[in-house]
């Protein structure tokens, strides 16, 4: 599926693709972070890039916000385009920018979970998630 994201990006490069897979669409990469961005639907790690998707049943909830901050898509369905809409004035780039600061952010939480995991000793886990909360506490209060 991603071949075909890569291939579909080159024709429809300010395009939000949506792949149906089985009960879900899911969405690659840039266009994952207009799915998180939106609806703060998860972003999931790949091997060299990242995903994020919802249940076919939220599909007509999110093409009614796609279609209201008028981001041009694509909904690909069975590896053939099934829906294009394009609007006159797409905001596609808008929802785009600082792509890599979210997938730097993301992999860096990662390593600092990673590496909390791989920690022998528990009681040095403790002291980092312990002072990790109590910078969290700091921040909101």
């Amino acid at each position: 599926m991603i071949d075909l994201f890569r291939q579909l990006k080159l024709d429809y490069k300010e395009y939000l693709l949506l792949f149906k897979s089985g009960y879900f669409y899911v969405a690659f990469d840039e266009d994952a972070t207009i799915l998180n961005r939106l609806f703060d639907y998860k972003i999931v790690k790949l091997k060299n890039n990242i995903k994020s998707g919802f249940p076919t049943n939220n599909l007509e909830k999110v093409l009614d916000e796609i279609n209201k901050k008028k981001i041009n898509y694509v909904i690909i369905d069975n590896k053939n385009i099934s829906f294009k809409k394009k609007f006159k004035s797409n905001n596609f780039k808008k929802y785009t920018n600082n792509i890599f600061n979210i997938i730097n952010i993301n992999t860096r939480i990662d390593n600092i979970n990673n590496y909390i995991k791989q920690l022998k000793n528990e009681k040095l886990m403790i002291e980092i998630i312990e002072e990790i909360e109590n910078l969290i506490r700091n921040k909101v209060l």
